[in-house]
């Protein structure tokens, strides 16, 4: 017969786990993935192993306290799950926690979903509701030898989890060595590292939250390993069709701060629109990447899983932690012999480029306010209070467009978010500024001959916040006519490749998931962006090829560093570049794209979390198409690794 004493704590155990896992459930489909995890034991034991406490001690406010502290830990990583996926689209991480330092900076109150939060203090009010009910009814009493039993009671628990988890290891190493990629894992925990390294999202549905966060920890933190996987090296690359078809031209990059394509028309931003057409425009161009990645990926063609660190002292001259990189495949690096190098960007250092930027091979590095601004302000923070693009070119424009042969990179800043009153009402002193400028009655008049038939019917809220930003792009367009009057004034327009691409979807305030027409979470619609390669001959060269000057291809930013260095016949070896030039494409899908910030891959027709399978698949690609994009994943997973190790190698911080 079960003794009173240890019923009770049954009963508070049972509540207790039971809204635990309830609580996980309820967080899992809100980001739309299956509700229980596929092998939810490794989930289960540490609940259990958590949990154990009630089992033991006997004591009403013990237990009272220590289930409300634990329930709460798992309220709040629901909202903060919740939140950071309306937000990014993709479940919070703990490998964020390096990158702290970033967030504080971007964060604001306008991220937060008030519900969501009440929907957790709800959760915990009624979860105390229940203890105090089922105490009023079953209140504790004494019993004596009670610690004995309920400590066997525990362990046995424990034990009885510890033991499915083991198995359950045991089966996930017995399936993974189908797949070349884990053939060489030694047991479970090395399969599921390897999941939770480069494909976080899979490991999140396969293995848990608890099960991935703890694998991060292991990985990031501890000695976790993963599978020692090889891939074969490529052979060099040297000439294609269009191969050296630029040579010893000039290149300009721009990359857009949050560069969507549909932005740019000819009725708002003339300018880009004229660059756009006048060279090949990748049509269907996607990426989902933090500014930062997407602007290493610009110049590097590579980023890695692993991340770099980015953790410093804004108000130090130097990071806390001296990053050291040292590798050889960058563009600046390679150009750097015959071209003036150089890297624009009106912000303080951000992202650590004070100290990145060099070390990846730019010669010159112009951001800081003392060097580029034109009034004495301390600075702009995250709240719309930004140097115009405009007024910004016109301090840098002379050291951008060099008398020497150049490579100038541009990560552009007007168009970053918030596009709505924030904090300090900054926004809405720009909103003002943009009608005085014109932006916004020419946004105004010309909405519906632009957009009305392209975007969803708009509430008076998104409208807004969507004027905001293509007002902001009229102002970066007038930047870009004053650095191409620039170029066709020292004779270089000619002879100078613009490569322009945008960094991510408009994310602040879930922008283009407001105005774009999806078909499912997974869509990649949400993630499509700007990217085209503007130069007259060669416009004329593709014309000639395809009768058209529209790439119809599927691209990301991972292509550009390798058809810069194609365009200019320059020799390379593609070991370390994730996707090739656009000019060996050998299939449509060639340029498949992996998103270091969803850990996902995707083309325009489809989503897949963990290579394999489709979290998405569009009703109009076919089976060989699917067979196709499956092969690709394959071979791209192990050129993950191969950059991932290549980073590790050449990567390291000093104190």
């Amino acid at each position: 017969m079960i003794k009173r004493g240890i019923l009770k704590n049954l009963e508070v155990y049972g509540l207790t786990l039971f809204a635990v896992i309830l609580i996980n459930i309820i967080s899992r489909g809100f980001l739309y993935i299956n509700l229980i995890p596929t092998y939810f034991t490794i989930d289960l034991f540490f609940y259990t192993l958590l949990l154990s406490p009630l089992l033991f001690l006997n004591n009403k406010i013990f237990n009272y306290i220590y289930s409300n502290i634990v329930l709460f830990i798992f309220v709040a990583l629901f909202i903060l799950n919740k939140t950071y996926y309306d937000n990014l689209d993709t479940p919070f991480y703990i490998q964020i926690l390096q990158f702290l330092g970033e967030a504080k900076e971007v964060v604001s109150a306008h991220y937060i979903n008030w519900w969501v939060i009440l929907t957790g203090i709800g959760y915990m009010l009624v979860f105390n509701a229940l203890n105090i009910l089922i105490d009023h009814f079953f209140p504790y009493n004494k019993a004596k030898g009670y610690l004995l039993r309920g400590l066997i009671l525990a362990l046995t628990s424990v034990a009885i989890s510890s033991t499915g988890t083991m198995i359950t290891k045991a089966v996930i190493y017995r399936k993974s060595q189908n797949i070349d990629v884990l053939k060489e894992a030694k047991n479970g925990d090395e399969v599921i590292n390897f999941f939770t390294k480069y494909l976080k999202l899979s490991s999140y549905k396969n293995y848990g939250m608890v099960g991935c966060y703890l694998s991060e920890y292991s990985i990031y933190w501890g000695n976790g390993v993963t599978p020692d996987y090889n891939p074969d090296k490529p052979n060099p690359i040297v000439e294609s069709d269009y191969n050296g078809i630029l040579e010893g031209y000039n290149i300009f990059t721009i990359m857009i701060e949050t560069g969507i394509d549909i932005a740019i028309t000819n009725e708002f931003t003339p300018n880009l629109y004229y660059l756009m057409n006048n060279g090949i425009n990748c049509k269907y161009n996607y990426t989902k990447n933090k500014t930062s990645v997407s602007e290493i990926i610009g110049f590097t063609g590579s980023y890695p899983t692993d991340g770099i660190n980015y953790n410093y002292d804004r108000s130090a001259s130097d990071s806390i932690y001296k990053l050291k990189i040292d590798i050889e495949n960058t563009l600046p690096k390679i150009l750097n012999e015959t071209y003036k190098t150089s890297f624009f960007h009106d912000g303080e250092g951000l992202y650590a480029r004070n100290n990145l930027m060099g070390q990846f091979g730019f010669e010159h590095y112009l951001y800081e306010y003392n060097q580029v601004h034109s009034y004495g302000s301390p600075g702009w923070d995250f709240d719309g209070s930004y140097e115009l693009d405009s007024d910004y070119v016109d301090i840098v424009l002379d050291r951008m467009v060099s008398s020497d042969r150049f490579y100038t990179f541009w990560t552009t800043l007007s168009t970053h978010g918030p596009y709505i009153d924030e904090r300090n009402d900054e926004v809405t002193k720009r909103d003002q500024l943009f009608e005085e400028m014109g932006y916004g009655p020419k946004f105004d008049s010309k909405y519906n001959e632009v957009y009305g038939s392209t975007l969803k019917e708009l509430d008076a809220e998104t409208y807004k916040e969507f004027k905001h930003l293509i007002c902001a792009f009229m102002n970066l367009d007038e930047a870009v006519g004053k650095i191409i009057d620039k170029l066709k004034e020292k004779g270089k327009f000619d002879t100078t490749l613009f490569v322009v691409y945008g960094d991510h979807e408009a994310y602040y305030q879930k922008l283009s998931k407001n105005i774009t027409v999806l078909k499912s979470n997974f869509d990649p619609e949400l993630y499509k962006t700007t990217l085209f390669f503007s130069n007259p001959k060669l416009k004329e060269v593709f014309y000639s090829h395809t009768n058209t000057n529209t790439f119809d291809y599927f691209t990301s930013p991972y292509v550009i560093v390798p058809t810069i260095l194609d365009l200019l016949g320059i020799e390379y070896d593609d070991s370390l570049y994730f996707s090739p030039s656009i000019f060996r494409f050998n299939t449509k899908f060639d340029g498949i794209f992996y998103s270091n910030e969803l850990n996902a891959f995707m083309t325009n027709h489809t989503y897949s979390s963990d290579s394999f399978t489709f979290d998405y698949k569009d009703q109009i690609v076919t089976e060989k198409d699917l067979e196709t994009i499956l092969n690709l994943q394959g071979l791209r997973l192990t050129k993950l690794i191969a950059i991932n190790n290549y980073y590790k190698n050449h990567m390291n911080y000093v104190e």
